[in-house]
């Protein structure tokens, strides 16, 4: 039996392919990556919001908050901050009332890009 080569179409040089056979790889990567940022934008929002958990925590209480940086720009909008340390590398401890009942609470502001910010006690 005599032995056939493989198919051209296995030896692909991209001088001899044109524009329209070449394969889409750029395409199907762009693709792929914007997936893959919706994919962290959609885990990093249900991560957001209440934690409720299941025993009370003498100080905290059962509920803390994570919110993203619009979320905790808007509920400092109605906070009135008593106290505000910037001295750590990675996050500021911020401490205040909140609305007209001047509910404390104290939040640490994360420094990190994109990073969640906690917020214990206030009304958000």
């Amino acid at each position: 039996m005599a032995r056939t080569s493989l198919p051209t179409l296995w030896n692909i040089n991209s001088s001899t392919v044109s524009s329209v056979e070449k394969p889409r790889f750029p395409t199907r990567n762009g693709k792929a990556r914007d997936l893959i940022a919706l994919l962290r934008e959609s885990q990093h929002r249900l991560k957001e919001g209440p934690v409720s958990m299941l025993e009370a925590h003498p100080i905290i209480g059962r509920t803390y908050q994570r919110l993203c940086s619009t979320a905790l720009a808007e509920f400092m909008l109605d906070a009135w901050i008593i106290a505000e340390d910037g001295h750590f590398t990675g996050f500021t401890l911020v401490l205040g009332t909140h609305g007209p009942d001047e509910i404390p609470f104290v939040c640490i502001r994360n420094h990190i890009e994109d990073g969640l910010h906690l917020l214990i006690g206030g009304a958000a």
